[in-house]
């Protein structure tokens, strides 16, 4: 019986260490929604398989979260965006996220609002939306280390309809940007796959850019 109980707790112990993961689709996907919207602050959600979600969740408050792909492919099937707010800070690594059920080339797949931030550190990002939309004071974009962002009308974009989304912080560092899906991929309109400016800054704040390429039709930057 002591052998027994040493087994299980030994079990228990080997189980507690291993990361978070996801796998598959369907069911797994929603359950990796679940880990994303309920991680502590400071956590890493590891993928161990090619997974589906319907969703990116909408984040918010003071925390911080890591997504390591682990050279996996996350596939979202999202039409509309995914929102980061009140101070988030979320990293995504070492891996393939594809979003090209985005309605629009200028709708943004991930909205990183006043003081949060995104870093993607050796993504292949591949989304008919725009892909990175900071807005507001100290909203912050990090793109680096072999990232490859292909987006619709933008890859990383502002906006300056109101000088509310003043102030962002965007830097790109050896990484690579494009937008082959233009402004609405199933348009009969030849010009509407070719309006896009990968990289726009078009208000107060920063872009540092490193030992990037840029490929564009309207504009390059």
């Amino acid at each position: 019986m002591k052998k027994l109980l040493a087994l299980l707790l030994t079990l228990c112990l080997v189980i507690g260490m291993v990361p978070l993961a996801a796998s598959a689709e369907g069911e797994e996907g929603e359950d990796l929604s679940s880990q994303i919207s309920s991680a502590d602050d400071g956590a890493t959600i590891t993928l161990t398989e090619n997974t589906t979600m319907s969703q990116f969740p909408n984040l918010s408050g003071n925390k911080s979260l890591t997504i390591d792909l682990n050279g996996k492919t996350l596939t979202i099937t999202q039409t509309g965006s995914t929102t980061l707010s009140n101070g988030y800070d979320l990293t995504i690594k070492n891996g393939g996220i594809v979003a090209e059920s985005v309605s629009l080339g200028t709708t943004a797949l991930y909205n990183i609002q006043t003081k949060s931030s995104i870093t993607l550190d050796d993504v292949d990002l591949d989304t008919t939306g725009a892909a990175l939309f900071p807005q507001g004071d100290a909203a912050k974009v990090v793109v680096q280390n072999g990232s490859n962002i292909k987006g619709g009308t933008f890859a990383v974009a502002t906006n300056a309809g109101t000088a509310e989304n003043y102030g962002v912080q965007i830097i790109l560092t050896d990484s690579e940007f494009s937008c082959p899906h233009g402004y609405n991929q199933d348009s009969e309109n030849e010009n509407d796959k070719v309006d896009n400016c990968p990289v726009m800054i078009n208000i107060p704040g920063t872009l540092t850019m490193d030992s990037c390429k840029v490929t564009g039709d309207r504009m390059g930057v």
